[in-house]
């Protein structure tokens, strides 16, 4: 109430209290320089500045002009305000200036004080009578001073620079701080319902659940789901749920779909490994499979309730040649394998169907994605043995066994033997049954 600079002392709390948490920061970290390290920056200062320097002053303008720079008159505020512009400009962490501190929450270190420094200066400033503008707006005679008159304003440039700065701007898209909006909420209702469809199954009294922090509709199936359902994995599978560490999981449930089962949550594995120890430990089975979406149950001996199985489909425009002297990835999506039996087909092609002319298929594929850890499976050979007739392209198959969830799945082909070469035309993987 009756709040103003002048007569209020809040300022002066406000810096106090800033200094004495900046103070006890300092203390805690052990030294200036290790400031700089938790703030994401190093101390090359001198290239630090010189790297994306127009980004930088770019970011200083974008910050102060919709203020009319006032907040930069201010004594008492730009004090706080020069942390921020210390780390966008010495920093070398690009998040504090434009266009990546756009996604991130480092701008909130300023803003604050942007509009504290702007009232500041606002209110200190001096109108006369000769200031107010008489105005007719909707036919109502009003006076508006100067001062009003400049919030107004800043207003109206805050609200035109959201049109290309904020993620709802209509013009975001046009620049470098694109936020993708139309694509972030361009969601997948298939996806959608056939992970609910799943989520269903499980029943509401039954809270020993893990799962991927996506899955809201785990989470809020009962009021219990709020406090009782724990994604945390350490590396002896123990899990704090429902007020307590236990081993005691009756279901896991995973969606490929998202990237956040590759998730450790601050343990040392994801819900992606832990899928795959639950499903080795042959305590579990296959509850329902419905568009990757997999839901294991413990001690469960029937079939899945749904079943929709894998099916992938890679076509090439033009034919992906495999000569003696290179090897090629040519499954580059890097799709996901439930557990279960496949069928590989492949459309291929060689000029040369002597025994010495083969090539090897192998399989890669991310053993725990946290680790960056890449397996790599021999396959098969491709060779006269699968192809029968030269210089057109033939379908030929195999049968695949994944026992476990593969994530990042490639296939990688290299020529081991042979002067001519193979063409690959395409590629097909159907999931023929669930693992058992």
């Amino acid at each position: 109430k009756n709040f103003n600079f002048k007569s209020n002392k809040v300022y002066y709390y406000i810096f106090f209290i800033s200094l004495i948490f900046f103070i006890i920061g300092i203390v805690h970290i052990g030294s200036a320089g290790s400031v700089i390290s938790e703030a994401h920056g190093n101390t090359n200062y001198f290239n630090n500045f010189k790297s994306s320097l127009d980004n930088k002053i770019f970011t200083v303008f974008l910050f102060l002009a919709p203020f009319f720079m006032l907040p930069a008159l201010s004594k008492r505020w730009l004090l706080l305000m020069l942390p921020f512009f210390f780390l966008s400009f010495f920093s070398g962490y690009p998040d504090y200036a434009f266009p990546n501190g756009q996604f991130y929450q480092y701008y909130s270190a300023i803003i604050p004080f942007l509009y504290l420094g702007f009232i500041d200066v606002l209110s200190n400033l001096k109108f006369n009578d000769d200031h107010l503008i008489k105005e007719n707006i909707f036919r109502i005679k009003k006076y508006v001073s100067a001062k009003y008159k400049i919030v107004i304003a800043m207003f109206i440039i805050i609200i035109l620079l959201a049109l290309f700065y904020e993620p709802y701007g209509i013009f975001n898209n046009d620049t470098q701080a694109n936020f993708d909006l139309k694509g972030t909420l361009d969601y997948n209702l298939t996806e959608y319902h056939d992970l609910k469809n799943v989520v269903n199954l499980i029943p509401g009294n039954a809270p020993y659940i893990i799962y991927q922090n996506s899955m809201p509709e785990v989470s809020f199936r009962d009021p219990m789901a709020q406090t009782s359902y724990v994604c945390y994995i350490p590396d002896n599978h123990t899990f704090y749920i429902n007020n307590q560490w236990t081993k005691n999981i009756n279901y896991v449930v995973i969606d490929p779909n998202s990237w956040f089962w590759f998730a450790n949550n601050g343990a040392n594995n994801s819900i992606y490994s832990a899928f795959n120890y639950y499903i080795l430990s042959g305590d579990y089975r296959v509850k329902a499979e419905d568009n990757n979406v997999v839901l294991l149950e413990k001690n469960y001996n029937g079939k899945p309730v749904i079943y929709d199985p894998d099916n992938y489909v890679n076509a090439y425009k033009t034919p992906l040649k495999i000569n003696n002297t290179s090897g090629s990835t040519f499954l580059a999506n890097y799709i996901s394998l439930q557990p279960g039996n496949y069928t590989l087909s492949l459309c291929v092609y060689t000029n040369n169907i002597s025994e010495q002319n083969y090539i090897e298929l192998n399989l890669t594929y991310l053993y725990e994605f946290n680790h960056k850890s890449w397996t790599k499976v021999p396959l098969f050979n491709i060779s006269s043995e699968n192809i029968k007739v030269k210089n057109t392209f033939e379908d030929i198959k195999f049968n695949l066994n994944i026992p476990v969830e593969m994530a990042g799945v490639n296939l990688y082909i290299n020529k081991y033997n042979g002067t001519n070469y193979f063409e690959i035309k395409s590629i097909k993987m159907h999931q023929d049954n669930y693992i058992v």
